[in-house]
């Protein structure tokens, strides 16, 4: 019995490691969330953004805060707000090996590919020279587009004249929220940000 326990316990912990960095199993592996409004809906995600811009992805930077990922991002048109001609955005998911985990209907952004991306600023414990990656809107999330003149462009720029706060949120919430933009703005000089949206 002994003689067959070393193997056993070295083959599963082969397996294990082997899953775990994509050599076996699934190479998507999606992650399951639930939002505190509805990201499907343009006017509630652009509400919310405090910049969207069209970005072409640089450079993965690798793992950050709370099973996220770091992208280096140029930016090739402002559609809210303004910021610097480069920036770093931290969007949910990551990468192991061979295997990525990924929100379902929002894959990780690929470098060399241009994205609209609605942007917030990040939590008070996070880099605080990355902004964060919201999900959404419209029926897929950070649409992919060709370049900052892609006719899908344009249905952005007509979500965010319509932007409106997300249902739900208290007035006490998004006054702390703005608040806080706010307090970031003024600790990023070449960031301005006409904020949420107001309620």
């Amino acid at each position: 019995m002994r003689r067959y326990l070393l193997p056993a316990v070295a083959l599963a912990v082969l397996l294990g490691g082997a899953y775990y960095y994509g050599w076996i199993g699934p190479t998507r592996v999606p992650i399951e969330v639930s939002y505190a409004y509805d990201v499907s809906d343009p006017a509630q995600v652009f509400g919310d953004a405090s910049f969207v811009v069209v970005g072409r992805v640089e450079k993965d930077l690798g793992p950050a805060e709370d099973d996220s990922t770091a992208f280096q991002v140029r930016v090739l048109r402002e559609l809210k707000g303004d910021v610097p001609d480069v920036i770093e955005v931290i969007q949910d998911g990551f990468r192991r090996g061979r295997r990525t985990w990924e929100l379902a209907d929002f894959p990780l952004f690929e470098v060399g590919k241009t994205y609209v991306m609605a942007l917030t600023i990040p939590a008070p414990d996070w880099n605080q020279d990355r902004l964060v990656v919201l999900v959404g809107p419209l029926d897929r999330p950070t649409t992919q587009v060709s370049g900052p003149d892609d006719p899908a462009v344009a249905a952005y720029l007509t979500a965010i004249g319509n932007a409106r706060y997300p249902d739900g949120f208290t007035s006490e919430f998004v006054d702390a929220q703005a608040e806080m933009v706010r307090a970031w703005l003024e600790a990023h000089p070449g960031y301005s940000s006409p904020g949420p949206a107001s309620p």
